[in-house]
């Protein structure tokens, strides 16, 4: 450290603190006032405070942040209720002195304070002898009540809030700086970051598109870490917000769920199928559809050469989950169905009929024929409203009693109204199966399933998947298809590297507490596997969302860091209060953030555990307009196909 670690003025004063409901201890600190003042001590401000460790032989000081700043004219009252309660005249006159109070240059004026409130942050200084340098360590006492404030130097405060991250023996990635210095960059492990999961939380138009994008930028972009991304794009916004890594990362695809959710529709259909006349109308339609942000609308047709070169490299794909299923693949996808469902006494029957067309050992692949078959089998199940029960289901089964006679016929069961919506999924999957089969599109236009399961499991390089649907159902069941399939290899294998990320926006659509469909249910359950099961096998989860009260809370309590912006329901504020231990106050402070800033709290990934500090994000869509200034696009080759297992 080469500066003082203190700054000299202006100093507060510890004039109380009480027990807080979430952060412990609260003080209350007081500072002499200037117009210059004002404008330096800002919530989030580091102070340090001489506490009860402190002795002849080492100065021990705790460290506390400022949550509330407000100037104070002490001759106007504490409260505007104590003011109206005076006489009027007075009041008039007395806010009147306070104007030109409020201007004065040196803390002459008694009556102005500067009132703040501040929480611990757990961290000492360990001034040892006649040291000018502290130890930074874990606190193991109280402030003293009476003692000086004095404000942290940038330099300490650097080493503070980057505690443990700034040696280059971990990976990291900066994506913000703190809102009261820009100097200062926020560091986060990329492991703990993932393996512990995180969560982005704001209102409407707070900013999280542009946020998740700065961040999926960063962790792709890093050298130390090579990080494998899945993005569930519900809205089908992220292709403007991410067109740079779609473009220039050596393994990035854009995967439609289902040919009929290629952008550009049939026009990009014809060109992926090889027909290179429909590349222009392919490319206009993308951009016609393309949904930039508002401040890169008016550069809508600056996309089109990098929409171009997505398609003349093979970028834009058909995730294809038919070829390469097995009988039993294709059984257990269909099995999700009755599992995350409710269809009641039918259960059982309704298994061993999919056993019975769908053996569990089989690694026989998958044909029309017997698509078709299951289907039309259980097309007649569903509009007879009854099932077999399974005694009655295996072929060829003779069962006798000591007489020699056959047993009558077990009832057949009858089909719940829930049975029978999980029946009519089991149809549709089938269905989509088949048309898949039927009409294949060349190998460069399409990833299969177990290409993408291999890409996320192989190490070598960072990787992007963008995925979208015409249908939410379709995406949603397409999001447990993929965690399930990527979370049971490396569950058999014991495989922890390397690192993969789910990322979902609009989560409450992925992971509601009530779900209204089955559809959600199954997407609620793979999301619930990997956010409790998935940090043992490297593979993580960020959701975005601004409808916390909808989302699962067992999930919700998953995340170890958050990103939090404007809450304006008091319910969200108070949910992430009670989980990270925020004070209300703090929590009421994002009500006037700006755009790009967010109150950061992380209890493994920062260098200053479980605190929160207001960070400021950089404008992704600046590095979009970076990248779209570039006139003529130099496109990379075309990846390389792994080969399939």
């Amino acid at each position: 450290m080469t500066e003082t670690p203190f700054i000299e003025e202006p100093r507060g004063i510890v004039i109380a603190m009480a027990p807080e409901e979430y952060a412990g201890m609260s003080y209350l600190i007081s500072f002499p006032y200037t117009r210059t003042y004002i404008n330096t001590i800002r919530e989030g401000t580091f102070v340090a405070v001489r506490n009860f460790a402190s002795n002849t032989k080492n100065r021990t000081f705790s460290v506390l942040e400022l949550v509330s700043v407000l100037p104070r004219h002490y001759a106007l009252g504490s409260s505007p209720e104590e003011a109206e309660r005076a006489f009027p005249g007075f009041y008039d006159e007395a806010a009147k002195s306070a104007r030109l109070d409020w201007e004065q240059e040196e803390p002459t004026e008694l009556t102005t304070r500067i009132r703040s409130e501040a929480i611990p942050t757990g961290i000492q200084l360990d001034f040892p002898g006649d040291a000018t340098a502290p130890a930074i360590q874990s606190d193991q006492s109280l402030p003293m009540v009476g003692e000086e404030a004095h404000l942290l130097s940038d330099d300490l405060t650097n080493e503070i809030v980057n505690r443990g991250l700034m040696d280059g023996s971990v990976a990291t990635i900066a994506p913000c700086r703190m809102v009261l210095n820009d100097a200062i960059q926020i560091r986060l492990r990329i492991d703990e970051l993932l393996r512990t999961h995180f969560a982005v939380f704001g209102f409407t138009g707070s900013g999280k598109s542009n946020l998740l994008s700065g961040v999926i930028n960063d962790l792709l972009r890093t050298r130390s870490e090579q990080v494998k991304i899945v993005l569930f794009d519900l809205m089908s916004e992220y292709t403007a917000l991410l067109i740079d890594d779609l473009c220039e990362v050596n393994n990035a695809y854009l995967l439609a769920v289902g040919p009929d959710a290629v952008p550009g529709g049939d026009s990009t259909l014809a060109y992926l199928r090889g027909d290179a006349r429909f590349l222009d109308r392919a490319v206009e339609r993308i951009i016609a559809t393309l949904l930039p942000p508002k401040e890169l609308l008016p550069r809508r047709r600056d996309f089109a050469p990098f929409v171009r070169q997505l398609l003349e490299t093979h970028r834009i794909k058909v995730l294809d989950a038919t070829a390469d299923l097995t009988l039993s693949q294709a059984g257990r996808e269909l099995g999700e169905c009755l599992t995350t469902g409710n269809p009641g006494t039918s259960k059982v029957p309704l298994l061993a009929w999919l056993r019975g067309h769908f053996p569990d050992s089989s690694d026989e692949a998958l044909s029309r024929e017997v698509l078709d078959r299951a289907a039309t089998d259980l097309g007649a199940v569903r509009d007879s409203g009854f099932v077999q029960a399974a005694g009655e289901q295996q072929a060829g089964r003779q069962r006798t009693f000591d007489g020699g006679t056959a047993p009558p016929p077990a009832a057949p069961v009858r089909l719940s109204a829930t049975a029978i919506q999980a029946v009519d999924q089991m149809i549709s999957i089938l269905r989509r199966h088949s048309g898949e089969l039927a009409n294949p599109l060349p190998d460069n236009a399409r990833l299969t399933l177990a290409a993408l399961r291999n890409e996320l499991n192989t190490p070598g390089s960072p990787a992007l998947f963008l995925l979208q649907a015409n249908r939410d159902d379709d995406l949603r069941e397409m999001a447990s298809r993929v965690i399930y399939d990527v979370f049971s290899v490396r569950r058999v294998a014991g495989q922890v590297a390397p690192s993969v990320l789910f990322v979902f926006d609009e989560a409450d659509e992925f992971m509601p507490g009530n779900p209204p469909s089955d559809s959600y249910t199954i997407s609620r359950a793979g999301v619930a596997t990997v956010a409790r099961r998935g940090r043992k096998f490297g593979l993580g989860v960020g959701i975005a969302t601004q409808r916390i009260a909808y989302l699962d809370t067992s999930i919700m309590a998953q995340p170890h860091t958050y990103f939090m912006s404007k809450l304006p329901r008091a319910y969200d504020r108070e949910a992430m209060a009670t989980a990270f231990g925020v004070t209300d106050e703090m929590m009421r402070k994002t009500l006037r953030f700006t755009k790009g800033q967010w109150l950061l709290m992380s209890f493994d990934a920062m260098g200053l555990e479980n605190v929160p500090i207001p960070v400021q994000f950089v404008n992704a869509n600046d590095r979009i307009r970076e990248f779209l200034d570039r006139q003529s696009p130099s496109p990379p080759a075309a990846p390389k196909a792994r080969a399939k297992r």
